[in-house]
This record gives structure tokens, C-alpha cells and sequence, in this order.
């Protein structure tokens, strides 16, 4: 992935993403994503003006049959909480 299309996910970063959460669309298409550390910390997350991603800048279509859905969790809040804290624009 070139950095000038996701600045902030560098190698150091992506490091210490344990897991993602994506929101996908009805067709499996990621339109969102958070990065979270071992210690359930969100560190990434996009697209933004500043970035555009890892699984929301690729052509990965997931299937609902492979992953865990996690509709508990407050995805919209924790999105609208980094977003405003970074002052990045959503996409």
C-alpha cells in the first residue's frame, strides 16, 4: 500500500493491530474500519481524508460465513469518537 493513500499505517502501526473490526455492506464490501492493540485500544482506523485503508482500499469482498458478526458492539459510536478526536474528515 503506497503511505501517501494511508499515512498513518505505517509498519510500526500495523504492528500492533491485534484485530479489525469491519463494517461491511449487504454484497461483503468493507465501507469502514477500526484497528484495535491487544488491549482493545483502537489505533487505525478509516477511510478518512487521510486515509483510505487496509481492507476499505482493497478489493476484498468478505463473506458473512466466514467472520463473526459483532452487532453489539458500538461501532458508530467508537467511529464518530476517533474521527472527531483527530479531526480528520470521513470519506
Amino acid at each position: 500500500m503506497p503511505l501517501n493513500a494511508s499515512p498513518d499505517y505505517d509498519d510500526r502501526r500495523l504492528l500492533l493491530v491485534s484485530y479489525w473490526l469491519v463494517e461491511i455492506d449487504e454484497a461483503g464490501y468493507p465501507m469502514r474500519e477500526i484497528g484495535f492493540t491487544a488491549q482493545n485500544e483502537p489505533i487505525l482506523f478509516a477511510p478518512t481524508t487521510r486515509n483510505y485503508g487496509l481492507w476499505t482500499d482493497s478489493d476484498r469482498i468478505f463473506s458473512q460465513e466466514e467472520f463473526e458478526m459483532l452487532h453489539e458492539f458500538p461501532f458508530n459510536v467508537t467511529w464518530n469518537r476517533l474521527l472527531e478526536s483527530t479531526k480528520q474528515v470521513a470519506l
